[in-house]
């Protein structure tokens, strides 16, 4: 149950970036400061969720044995991701979008996002320090990794923890 509560919380976080864009948008247009603040205290909720899941996750699953035969950087996944779901709203100015549309739209992306195991690639992982990476176990099934290290060699991962079914969460000790 844990890990679907993480993977939730992973999914509607990543909705964060749509959330800046648009009160950036309002911004621009004079509109209501009580509006875009609320949305910018949202956003500060969503990462303070998304930090406080993987921390809680961090100290409480159980750690697996995993072995790794190939590792490499996805980090870029996430320049992609932002691109793809946020360039059709830095165009539009408020009056074009309506916030039960936004509102719905976001709902589908959240529900997609989980159902097809997108919620690793999320902006707010990246801002809170943590790195992504693709790992491949000694069975050649491949997992995302999340890790705050900068892993240059498979031998930099030490210990992980399962946070679901295709993602990891590196709690080797080293320096951060």
């Amino acid at each position: 149950m844990f890990k679907g509560l993480i993977k939730a919380i992973l999914s509607i976080t990543s909705m964060a970036p749509i959330l800046l864009t648009y009160s950036f948008v309002l911004y621009l247009e004079g509109k209501s400061f009580k509006l875009i603040f609320s949305l910018i205290f949202i956003v500060i909720l969503l990462m303070v969720a998304c930090y406080i899941i993987l921390f809680v996750a961090s100290n409480s699953l159980e750690e697996v044995r995993f072995q790794v035969q190939t590792i490499k950087t996805a980090d870029s996944n996430t320049i992609s991701f932002i691109i793809a779901y946020l360039i059709p709203f830095v165009s539009l100015n408020s009056n074009v979008i309506d916030i039960k549309v936004l509102i719905f739209v976001s709902l589908i992306m959240i529900i997609t996002i989980f159902r097809t195991h997108g919620y690793h690639v999320n902006p707010l992982i990246s801002f809170i320090g943590y790195h992504f990476y693709e790992v491949t176990s000694n069975t050649g099934i491949t997992y995302f990794l999340l890790s705050k290290n900068s892993l240059r060699n498979v031998s930099d991962i030490q210990s992980v923890k399962e946070i679901s079914e295709y993602m990891l969460l590196d709690v080797s000790e080293r320096t951060r």
